[in-house]
């Protein structure tokens, strides 16, 4: 919630409601909720959009800064979080016949810059389901 939504569900405000409220016969509270729940309906789609830019947003300089903090064995959450969203996935084969074989799993990050685009995949393997840690990166394009 922000401020906007928690001001609208304050007490005073909802107080000042029931004022208004009492002339036109509906419940403060009803009105009250129903004003909240408009609120947050407003501010959820800006709050997802600004989420989906500040993913989307590195430049290329940048992603090439934060490539520098990669690690063997981070997690996918903590590169995504370094990275943002991967442009694409891919999962193969590790080439290891064994049942217990999980495969490889690939991110491929694109970046425009002044000498053209910047890829960088990074690998992931994994020991346990849904647990994927770096093996390694490289950057393509360059």
């Amino acid at each position: 919630m922000n401020a906007i939504t928690l001001a609208c569900c304050s007490k005073a405000a909802v107080r000042a409601i029931g004022q208004s409220g009492r002339k036109s016969g509906i419940s403060a509270r009803k009105f009250a909720v129903a004003l909240c729940a408009l609120g947050a309906l407003a501010i959820a789609p800006v709050a997802a959009a600004q989420q989906a830019r500040a993913e989307t947003s590195l430049t290329l300089a940048q992603a090439e800064r934060n490539a520098a903090e990669l690690q063997r064995g981070m997690s996918s959450e903590e590169v995504r979080k370094l990275l943002g969203k991967p442009k694409r996935t891919g999962l193969k084969d590790d080439g290891a016949p064994s049942a217990t074989s999980r495969g490889a799993l690939r991110w491929t990050y694109v970046w425009n810059g002044g000498s053209g685009p910047g890829t960088l995949n990074v690998d992931f393997v994994s020991d346990a389901p849904e647990q994927w840690h770096v093996r390694g990166w490289e950057w393509s394009n360059y």
